[in-house]
């Protein structure tokens, strides 16, 4: 039955990976944040390699590196660019934590105008 099942739905078969994260779980976590936000066992099922505790640890420093990181004026996006896979995650992270308050958004973000 396991054979018929897509890679990605599967759980992991063997002990969660420990030490430095490799390039594709970092590539699932982010699709996993992005689809399922807090909900680190969901996001951890998603990874597939790491457990719900790792994938915590991993989002609380990606959100440090979103808040402390500000995009430089080179990136800046025009109105009708299609958004990054970042550019959504730091939004979600802004809204949680400025609520409407689109100035700071906006600067949080810095490839886009509040307007």
């Amino acid at each position: 039955k396991g054979h018929l099942i897509p890679p990605l739905l599967r759980k992991p078969t063997k002990k969660p990976n420990t030490g430095a994260w490799q390039p594709g779980e970092h590539a699932r976590f982010l699709v996993g944040l992005e689809a399922h936000w807090r909900e680190w066992s969901l996001v951890s099922e998603h990874v597939r390699t790491r457990t719900s505790a790792q994938v915590f640890s991993r989002a609380k420093g990606y959100f440090d590196k979103l808040r402390q990181e500000r995009p430089s004026a080179a990136q800046k996006k025009e109105a009708n660019e299609p958004w990054t896979q970042e550019e959504r995650l730091r939004f979600l992270l802004g809204v949680e934590t400025h609520g409407c308050q689109w100035d700071q958004l906006a600067q949080l973000m810095g490839t886009r105008d509040a307007e």
